[in-house]
């Protein structure tokens, strides 16, 4: 079954859209196989056509996190998005990106993204409350990683050092 996705700005504008194969759809969360459909050259990792995500979206969760795969089948790290919980109608899930992101690398270090534009967000565009949703979402993101939980439990294969301090 194919689901797609559209990531949403504060506004309700439509940021990204995709689809995806149905891999799990439980009361605790979403999973969906994505194919990349671009090539995107980041300071951290570069993005490929050929490239796979196993998108993870909890229900009751402020994130969401996309499991990269190089086309060899290599992990090339996991991108997390704050964001509110999703919403599912039919076969479309939306959610609200709240700009604040989060790379975990193979080996566990973590690279926060967009800390500057959330945080001028936070003091203007979102509410108060939801900017401190925001930030303990980006605290339990932060924990579930160096602790290798939930989608990470892949990085205590790899070895690494468990992760940035902060």
């Amino acid at each position: 079954m194919k689901m797609h996705v559209r990531s949403l700005d504060w506004s309700g504008q439509v940021k990204v859209e995709r689809s995806g194969d149905v891999i799990r759809d439980d009361h605790e969360e979403i999973v969906l196989r994505c194919q990349f459909t671009r090539d995107v050259q980041t300071s951290y990792t570069h993005f490929r056509t050929d490239d796979v995500t196993v998108e993870h979206y909890p229900r009751r969760r402020w994130f969401n996190a996309f499991k990269l795969i190089s086309a060899t089948g290599a992990l090339k790290g996991f991108y997390c998005n704050v964001a509110q919980p999703p919403i599912v109608e039919g076969d479309v899930l939306s959610y609200t990106d709240l700009t604040l992101d989060l790379f975990v690398f193979p080996d566990g270090r973590l690279l926060p993204l967009d800390e500057e534009d959330f945080e001028r967000r936070a003091s203007g565009e979102y509410p108060a409350w939801v900017a401190e949703r925001a930030r303990e979402a980006m605290r339990q993101l932060m924990q579930l990683a160096r602790q290798r939980q939930w989608i990470f439990s892949d990085l205590a294969t790899v070895g690494g050092s468990g992760g940035a301090p902060g």
